[in-house]
């Protein structure tokens, strides 16, 4: 079966700093839960050449989903590259590519790209309906706001600044 790629872009205008939003962008397991993804439980693997691999589980609708990841390429302030390699799943890889562009006016741009390829069959279907879809929605609808909300409640911030009016 060949392999499709699917590829979503979009992009949020914050109040925020990029300084003051750097935090909750670079922590990918906090914004993986802000825009609905279950916590993962993670393992190191040493493989017979010793080299270390970080492997993620979690269930999603029911299913269980087993992947690899990459060591996270970033510029601080700028830009940070997830990418996943699936071992069990409707996905094969995943590559999230998230940059932060400042503003004059001290708010931040934030673009949010994903690159996506099923694994099997369901892959098809459950890429745009669930990144396509879903995690768009969710991040547009919701934005700072929810975000903000997620990582006050978690980590008792108290700068509400970045919510967007």
């Amino acid at each position: 079966m060949a392999k499709y790629t699917f590829h979503y872009r979009w992009k949020l205008s914050l109040q925020s700093s990029v300084e003051n939003l750097w935090p909750y962008i670079s922590d990918t397991d906090q914004f993986r839960a802000a825009i609905g993804f279950p916590a993962a439980t993670y393992v190191v693997e040493e493989s017979s050449d010793g080299e270390i691999h970080r492997i993620g589980h979690i269930r999603f609708y029911g299913f269980p989903i087993v992947w690899e990841e990459e060591p996270f390429e970033w510029i601080r302030f700028q830009e940070i590259i997830d990418t996943q390699h699936y071992r069990v799943g409707p996905l094969s890889y995943v590559k999230v590519h998230i940059r932060l562009e400042p503003r004059s006016d001290g708010g931040t741009n934030l673009s949010y790209d994903v690159l996506a390829r099923p694994g099997n069959v369901l892959g098809y279907p459950a890429i745009p309906l669930q990144i396509g879809m879903l995690q768009r929605w969710r991040s547009e609808r919701r934005s700072g706001r929810w975000i903000v909300t997620y990582w006050r409640t978690r980590n008792s911030f108290s700068n509400p600044s970045y919510i967007r009016q």
